[in-house]
């Protein structure tokens, strides 16, 4: 029976993954870490993730020299990227938090320098998925601000390039969050057609290992969508799939979500739809159960303008 190479694993494991917060590094990040230092000494690609695998799992001993010897010598390398990632990726997270508090035509400018910055030193060195799954979010939340200040032209390209990078990072959920958001940004833009559209691919998306978060969100999205065509029961129905599923979620958000996805967020989405469909005491009371998610005077402004211009985005889709 084959002996494990346990020392491979545990170095591998040890470190953070660059495109799964709170993950190890996985053995595809591990093989294009490594392929990356031997090419620029060999000019070859030596290693893939079934070659790790079976390196760690001991079917293949020889050379078994040089497999010791990868742990030791590709620990620093991995290392340094892994830390270039994170340390490009927690100014982004930080952002994110941020974007509740603070002004988005203030927050914009820094975003974007941000994402420049990105682009030049991550994508320059590496063609992970890590670095891939850092544009992504980014460029994702330059997309929601430029929404925000009114720049229709750059939301829409923002987007564009997020679900792009998240394609090349190979992360289902988060092509389905960046598909999704490009979706709701198209709905309250007065396409609600392509909108839901754009929701429902997103769902296609998602794989069975999918967060019951992710579902609650993506169906509350769909209930907007489907109140600013007037079509009640679809609304209905997935106001309630979206509070079935919000309740079944845990306490942690997962990644590319940086808050979690509770009752109280579906009760602010089922708030909007209320609204469009005209029903202002149900969308009242909703918007009193979503109280506990308007954690910032700049939320509640916001939840609260939703909610007032909901019933003329109906009217234009209908």
């Amino acid at each position: 029976m084959p002996e494990c190479n346990e020392q491979l694993r545990a170095a591998r494991e040890r470190l953070d993954s660059p495109s799964s917060s709170g993950h190890p590094l996985t053995r595809q990040e591990l093989a294009e870490l490594v392929n990356r230092e031997v090419y620029a000494t060999t000019g070859r690609v030596t290693a893939a993730a079934n070659h790790v695998g079976n390196w760690e799992r001991g079917v293949i001993r020889w050379p078994a020299a040089s497999v010791g010897a990868l742990t030791e010598w590709s620990r620093p390398a991995i290392e340094s990227a892994t830390d270039l990632l994170a340390a490009m990726a927690g100014p982004t997270q930080h952002y994110r938090r941020m974007e509740s508090y603070i002004s988005s035509q203030s927050l914009r400018p820094a975003v974007e320098a941000h994402l420049r910055l990105a682009a030049n030193e991550v994508e320059g060195r590496s063609s992970g998925a890590g670095a891939f799954a850092l544009l992504s979010e980014t460029a994702g939340l330059a997309a929601w601000l430029a929404a925000e200040t009114g720049d229709g032209l750059a939301a829409r390209r923002r987007y564009t390039d997020s679900i792009h990078f998240a394609k090349k990072a190979n992360h289902p959920l988060l092509v389905s969050y960046m598909t999704a958001s490009l979706g709701h940004y198209a709905v309250e833009s007065g396409d609600a057609r392509s909108g839901i559209g754009l929701v429902q691919k997103a769902s296609a998306h998602l794989d069975r290992r999918a967060p019951n978060s992710a579902r609650a969100w993506l169906a509350s999205l769909e209930a907007v969508a489907y109140s600013h065509l007037r079509d009640r029961g679809s609304t209905i129905a997935a106001l309630r799939r979206a509070e079935k599923l919000a309740s079944q979620s845990g306490d942690e958000p997962q990644w590319p979500w940086v808050f979690p996805f509770t009752t109280a967020k579906v009760a602010r989405y089922q708030s909007t739809a209320l609204a469009a469909l005209g029903d202002r005491t149900a969308s009242e009371t909703a918007f009193s159960a979503a109280a506990a998610a308007l954690t910032s005077p700049k939320t509640r402004a916001l939840a609260q303008l939703d909610q007032a211009l909901s019933p003329l985005y109906g009217k234009e889709n209908h």
